[in-house]
């Protein structure tokens, strides 16, 4: 049920270095007529440090855009199995994605990776006030999202969405990847996928079977039951 390689793993790792090294810091420190607890302090904040590094070992890191691209296609995969279960992902812009693909990054790249995923998100979101995403005809890559097509009333802003939906769509995006990094640092991946269904139940701008000119209009909020 858990995610037993990072409780094991990074966790574990992080937990017994900085107690140890804590504990004869602190020692140290008193020995030489310091402070107990500011030695105790420096300790464990320089096995921390060593412990983050000792995890960039991890191949998730070593092979990133590998790492990447996979989560990208198991997040597809992910939500054709949705579409199969009546459950279409667009019925609240995509949070289910979002959960789905923050979770599968924040298991394969570990805890040291999760103030850095909660970032890339928060970035992400602020990008695509200015560029847009997948409201295009079809995906691009990076350098083609500098030069979009800028088609009217919005002219790509707000991720070509309407103010209003982009304005409460955004929080919610954010909510879904803050539950996928929950589920991708505690959870076992099969517990994961359930927990990240949730993310159906996160009300956003319903585009379920809709045409992309309708991103343009205020959208009624749309959630849907997911088990």
């Amino acid at each position: 049920m858990l995610n037993t390689e990072v409780f094991k793993g990074s966790f574990s790792d992080l937990f017994v270095s900085s107690l140890s090294e804590s504990l004869e810091s602190g020692i140290s420190a008193e020995l030489q007529g310091g402070n107990f607890w500011d030695g105790a302090a420096s300790g464990a904040m320089g096995a921390a440090i060593g412990s983050g590094i000792r995890g960039l070992g991890n191949p998730a890191w070593q092979h990133l855009k590998e790492t990447i691209d996979d989560s990208t296609s198991e997040t597809g995969a992910a939500l054709m199995v949705a579409i199969g279960e009546g459950l279409d992902g667009q019925v609240n812009d995509n949070k289910f994605g979002h959960a789905t693909n923050m979770s599968l990054l924040q298991r394969a790249l570990g805890p040291l990776a999760a103030p850095l995923l909660t970032l890339i998100g928060v970035g992400y979101e602020a990008f695509h006030t200015f560029f847009p995403g997948h409201t295009q005809d079809n995906y691009v890559d990076f350098y083609h999202t500098l030069n979009p097509t800028r088609r009217g009333p919005f002219f790509a802003l707000f991720d070509g969405q309407h103010p209003v939906n982009w304005l409460w769509d955004t929080p919610g995006d954010l909510l879904g990847n803050a539950l996928g990094q929950i589920s991708g640092l505690i959870f076992s991946p099969g517990i994961a996928a359930q927990v990240n269904r949730a993310a159906f139940l996160i009300p956003g701008p319903n585009y379920a079977g809709k045409p992309e000119s309708a991103w343009t209009k205020v959208a009624s909020p749309g959630a849907a039951w997911p088990w």
